[in-house]
């Protein structure tokens, strides 16, 4: 999943390339690439990844709540709902301590 991200985020290649490459690399069938997750949920987190626009960890956590029958995923991401449809997204922390916490850490940046 790490791979994905530093492909696609830091050295800029093309989603559907970096897919591709990286379900070629697992067809292998070597353990040392998923080591204990299903091969299917780590090639699957990867398209989804891919189709989707979102981050392969993200993608992994959907594919593993699918796997194990869980139905909603928790997380701040708010953007992540707008894209997924397979499982229920919710932020469990109020609206405005977001507000408060985005003001907080834009303060600090600049």
């Amino acid at each position: 999943m790490g791979a994905y991200i530093i492909m696609t985020k830091y050295l800029k290649l093309r989603r559907v390339n970096v897919a591709k490459a990286l379900l070629s690399t697992l067809s292998i069938e070597s353990p040392a690439f998923y080591d204990n997750i299903p091969r299917s949920v780590a090639e699957n987190a990867i398209a989804m990844a891919s189709e989707l626009n979102i981050s392969s960890w993200d993608s992994y956590l959907i594919e593993l709540a699918l796997e194990l029958g869980i139905n909603k995923i928790y997380t701040i991401d708010e953007e992540l709902a707008k894209k997924v449809k397979d499982v229920e997204i919710e932020n469990p922390i109020p609206r405005d301590v977001m507000k408060e916490y985005h003001k907080y850490i834009q303060n600090k940046i600049m």
